[in-house]
């Protein structure tokens, strides 16, 4: 029996199976969706909605068009939807019914309560609020024409696709996001030929990790064949390893809470004629549902030649970061009318011969580093120790400037790093001081680096420093240049048991180009040297651990003080036709100043974007606040 609470309400009650004809036929197509809520009551065999696309509407007894909600029995023929409702639930379901129900007019809406149990009386349900909609195209931009792509998303790849899952495209069509495991391809309506001069351009923004997120023009649905390059780009997700056939060597991906536009020359992978544009949304864990990213404004272009190679120009600016760069050469390009409906980053791509935005960013971050070409100075050089090995082995926490104490007649601190004070009283204001080159303080992926120190150095013994930070461990394959072991770890309780222990940090930001970035080697110079040593005398390391490092090669502690550098200064950049670009800084003031503690400060790095919060995630690894939660996955990475 039916019944109808509402306008917008059908109940079913006991053994059931009824029709109801729509007002006018509705057309199905492959990307048309039903929506409705569902509440089951009491649970009998089967409850269903069906579409019926024929006249007859006897069909339906051939079940090929039923979706079910809930019921103790399973029909092969049926599309069962997940999660099952159970009783005294109401669930929403969205569904693609246009993927399996053939295209055309459907005439009836089915509903069907199936109870062949002794009493037929029972099983109650209801469907409400039923909806047919139709997904939006999604629109990309083919060579400068806005061209929509029907909404039909073919399975891509060696079977990694999960069926039901679709992308979601925003009503206005330019942006479509990727939820859980999906390897779905749009097929072009005309074919696309990718020439020697073919860039795509895509905007990706990252919410929550997946394994592997990637794009991908394909001239058919088989992912990576045995004989063929890959079509594929990895863009962004966790997985480092076992990658395959995918591009991922010179992408740079987008970190988790990033976005970042991509501009890349497909000719210096494929070519030929394309069918379809794919999307990798890969993600295998648990029940496969993690993973958020967001695509928009894909565009395919040619690559024309550079409008300003032949002109000359000139423009300046406080910092030399790549978007500032950008910004100048388009307002150059406003001024040149052969400039026009160019994209400022294909014309440096076409400027600079290279082939994607990731080698545009390498060329601005070379030439914006020149700028300071006659304004630097090596640390090795400044410090007056041809020797790399004195600097490294200060760094580690080794060589006299750590192990004397200031004793009467003999070694003397204020003598024997005088010159410290002398750099910082000469140079520390205007020079660019230049990032070490020893194994401390190679990588420093999360840009920031720290000093821990256990002692300090004078009247003649040693002594406790300021105690601001508390050990948990010390991971020592993390620094096996400077512990000299291959492999070992030294625990500690996370209250003190190490000792005094002072920790001293700072962190730059996301382009090479920001003052803090830039002028990294003043801030380890001030942290290390000047106000390390020299003014307070801190020595020593941890066993194991250098004194000071990039963080993820320090102990993890719980805290540490933080010293930030603001720089004035005006970087101006001339290009004529012969000589390219030429950049020259003009260094007025380089000024340190206390940023509070180290997490905090990164935690603003974040917000101005010039980091990623799963950067920030991994700092919080080393400084970790508690050590309790550290020490218990540390140790339970050694099977304790």
């Amino acid at each position: 029996m039916l019944e109808f609470p509402d306008s917008t309400s059908v109940t079913m009650k006991g053994n059931t199976a009824k029709s109801l004809n729509f007002t006018e036929p509705i057309m199905i197509n492959h990307a048309t969706d039903i929506d409705f809520d569902f509440t089951l009551t009491e649970l009998t065999e089967v409850h269903s909605i069906c579409i019926i696309t024929d006249t007859d509407r006897r069909r339906y007894h051939h079940r090929y068009h039923c979706f079910t909600p809930a019921g103790t029995q399973a029909w092969h023929n049926d599309k069962d939807l997940l999660p099952k409702t159970e009783v005294g639930e109401t669930r929403h379901y969205h569904y693609p019914v246009g993927m399996y129900v053939p295209e055309g007019e459907a005439f009836y809406l089915v509903f069907l309560q199936d109870n062949d149990s002794s009493d037929r009386s029972t099983g109650e349900c209801t469907f409400s609020n039923i909806e047919f909609t139709t997904r939006p195209a999604l629109k990309m931009d083919i060579l400068g024409v806005e061209t929509p792509f029907f909404n039909q998303q073919f399975a891509y790849g060696h079977h990694q696709d999960t069926s039901t899952n679709l992308m979601q495209v925003e009503q206005a069509g330019n942006k479509i996001t990727l939820e859980g495991n999906l390897w779905k391809a749009f097929a072009f309506e005309n074919p696309i030929t990718i020439t020697d001069d073919t860039i795509l351009s895509f905007t990706l923004n990252v919410e929550e990790y997946a394994e592997i997120v990637g794009i991908c023009v394909d001239e058919d649905l088989v992912y990576a064949d045995q004989d063929a390059k890959s079509r594929c780009f990895k863009l962004a997700g966790d997985q480092r390893v076992h990658l395959g056939r995918i591009i991922y060597r010179g992408i740079k991906e987008t970190d988790l809470t990033e976005e970042k536009t991509y501009h890349i020359k497909l000719s210096e992978y494929f070519t030929g004629v394309m069918d379809y544009v794919a999307f990798i949304h890969d993600e295998d864990r648990g029940d496969r549902s993690g993973g958020i990213s967001h695509f928009s404004n894909i565009r395919f272009y040619e690559k024309e030649p550079s409008c300003l190679s032949t002109k000359s120009f000139n423009f300046g600016f406080s910092e030399c970061t790549t978007e500032n760069f950008v910004d100048m050469i388009e307002g150059e390009m406003d001024k040149v009318s052969g400039c026009n409906g160019i994209d400022p980053w294909g014309e440096l791509i076409s400027l600079f011969g290279v082939n994607s935005d990731s080698e545009v960013t390498d060329k601005i971050a070379r030439i914006c580093d020149s700028a300071y070409a006659s304004k630097r100075m090596a640390f090795n050089e400044m410090m007056g120790e041809n020797e790399k090995q004195f600097v490294n082995e200060f760094f580690d926490g080794g060589n006299i400037w750590n192990y004397e104490v200031d004793e009467a007649g003999e070694s003397n601190l204020a003598q024997d790093a005088a010159r410290i004070e002398v750099v910082s009283d000469k140079f520390g204001s205007k020079t660019n001081i230049d990032f070490p080159d020893v194994h401390n303080f190679e990588g420093c992926k999360l840009r920031a680096a720290m000093c821990c120190y256990p002692a300090k150095r004078n009247g003649g013994q040693r002594s406790d420093p300021p105690d601001n930070s508390n050990a948990c461990y010390m991971d020592f394959t993390k620094a096996r240049q400077s512990s000299h072991v291959r492999d070992g770890y030294s625990i500690y309780n996370g209250d003190g048991n190490e000792g005094a222990l002072n920790c001293h940090g700072f962190a730059w930001g996301n382009d090479a180009g920001y003052g803090d970035a830039a002028f990294k080697g003043n801030t380890l110079f001030e942290v290390a040297m000047k106000k390390g040593i020299s003014e307070n005398g801190y020595v020593g390391h941890l066993p194991g651990a250098p004194m000071c490092g990039c963080v993820e090669n320090m102990p993890v502690v719980t805290s540490a003080d933080c010293t930030k550098t603001t720089v004035s200064q005006s970087v101006s950049i001339k290009y004529t036709p012969g000589n390219q670009f030429v950049a020259e800084a003009t260094i007025s003031n380089i000024n340190h100043s206390n940023c509070g503690d180290l997490s905090s400060y990164y935690e603003t790095l974040v917000g101005n974007q010039k980091a990623s919060r799963r950067e920030k995630d991994l700092l919080d690894k080393h400084v970790v606040g508690n050590c309790g939660p550290a020490l218990t996955d540390f140790l339970g990475t050694k099977g304790f």
